[in-house]
């Protein structure tokens, strides 16, 4: 009669004990098992009475787990490591891991990530977190391949997104385009992403001086958001390169339209202006660049230039203080400080700032 009722009795307990926090881990008729030893205890402890039944039950309680967007409370009866029958209850574990990682506890989230994985639980997700974990310890060539891996089994656009931006960091520009070419196969990818990806890509090859590749991946950038000002000064710059004044100037000039305050399509018209004779423009131009941004050595370089030519030399005068006050010395833009004060006949000023100059370095080199 016990081999009858085992599973029908199995089943009420199991689902009566899961509400409670309690798995089944052996359930054994008495009259099943063929071990000694569980008969020799049994017999030696147990008042047996004719007619009843018995079974061997063994059962073990839920890991409590902490929760982590509470801290010291225990997680919900819902929220267990395990969901029944040993397996894993791997939408909790994963968010736990996430909470880990936010929390710098990369150690333990690591563990985490390690368990669904030989669980065979999210792997592709699993993957993407370890190689988050890794990045955070400075593990980049491990968070690479498992990304690559996470990849393969499930391709996800955060995946394809992380593994781009490692292999820029890695200075690995063809092995980020050929990732964007491959995210750029994944469904339902919204026209923001593909914008991105081509923008990146851009970036890629303006940094290898493959001009005209640039060139393509932006225009396709804003074939799919057009105001994308960044976009439109780089491709500026890629024209630049090329000598293709006109649409070089025409590129900034977009850029411009749509962010006023974009300093690099300001220096890129600055340039456009010099090409074309125009050495005032260029100036105007390079003064609202540093008004955007004082640091800007090239647009200070060129203003300078300019400002000498044109002998208009208020504005230049003003920024090469400004960033030598706020700015690590440079001995060659005070060089051009000092050429701009005797310009204008401002001899104390010229003679403060070769002072200067002769304080930073050997005499005999300042007088060359």
């Amino acid at each position: 009669m016990s081999d009858e009722l085992s599973p029908f009795i199995k089943d009420l307990l199991e689902k009566s004990l899961e509400k409670r926090g309690v798995d089944i881990i052996d359930f054994l008729s008495f009259s099943a098992t063929q071990d000694p030893l569980i008969h020799q205890r049994v017999l030696s402890e147990t008042q047996f009475i004719p007619g009843v039944d018995y079974y061997w039950v063994g059962v073990r309680k839920h890991s409590a787990v902490a929760s982590l967007d509470t801290p010291g409370s225990l997680a919900t009866p819902e929220e267990q490591i395990y969901v029944g029958k040993g397996k894993l209850n791997a939408d909790y574990l994963e968010k736990n891991a996430r909470l880990l990682i936010k929390a710098g506890d990369i150690a333990l989230a690591k563990n985490i990530y390690q368990s669904l994985i030989q669980s065979g639980e999210k792997i592709a997700s699993a993957l993407l977190g370890l190689a988050i974990c890794n990045e955070r310890e400075g593990r980049v060539p491990e968070a690479i391949s498992q990304l690559e891996e996470s990849i393969a089994y499930q391709p996800s656009l955060i995946a394809y997104q992380k593994l781009v931006k490692l292999y820029i960091a890695q200075n690995q520009e063809r092995n980020a385009v050929s990732t964007i070419e491959r995210a750029l196969f994944l469904r339902d990818l919204d026209d923001g992403s593909r914008a991105e990806f081509h923008q990146v890509g851009g970036n890629c090859y303006l940094r290898k001086e493959e001009y005209s590749k640039a060139e393509g991946h932006y225009l396709k950038a804003l074939s799919f958001r057009p105001n994308l000002d960044e976009v439109r000064s780089n491709l500026g710059t890629a024209y630049l390169k090329q000598e293709r004044f006109a649409d070089a100037k025409r590129s900034f000039q977009d850029a411009l339209a749509a962010n006023i305050n974009n300093e690099k399509a300001w220096v890129g018209l600055g340039t456009c202006y010099e090409y074309e004779k125009d050495p005032a423009k260029s100036h105007d131009c390079y003064v609202k660049a540093l008004q955007l941004d004082a640091h800007d050595v090239l647009a200070l370089f060129k203003l300078t230039r300019v400002s000498i030519e044109i002998k208009k030399f208020s504005f230049a005068e003003k920024h090469l203080k400004e960033y030598a006050d706020s700015s690590p010395v440079s001995v060659s833009l005070l060089y051009t400080l000092a050429v701009i004060q005797l310009q204008q006949s401002k001899l104390a000023d010229a003679r403060e700032t070769l002072f200067k100059i002769i304080s930073i370095q050997p005499a005999s080199q300042a007088n060359k």
